[in-house]
């Protein structure tokens, strides 16, 4: 995969959207992540996309991911997950 930053790679999305609330489950074979957006007026969000991988790809994400938070900390300062 490509780790250059998103903005020097072209995509062809066709539907994007926003994310702030994430449920993962899993069983023996797969990951599910569930991505939706939530309200702080409304404890109940409703997810609008769904994910399913194999472990393997699901660590290659984690792996990813970090490794994107650690650039965009050296970057742009620490980042909090307290509002």
């Amino acid at each position: 995969m490509d780790p250059s930053p998103v903005e020097d790679r072209v995509f062809d999305v066709k539907d994007a959207r926003y994310a702030n609330a994430f449920e993962i489950g899993y069983t023996e074979d797969e990951f599910v992540l569930d991505f939706a957006q939530s309200y702080l007026s409304s404890a109940r969000w409703q997810p609008h996309t769904r994910i399913v991988t194999g472990p393997r790809y699901a660590k290659v994400l984690r792996d990813l991911l970090c490794k994107s938070i650690d650039e965009y900390e050296v970057r742009f300062g620490s980042t909090s997950t307290e509002e």
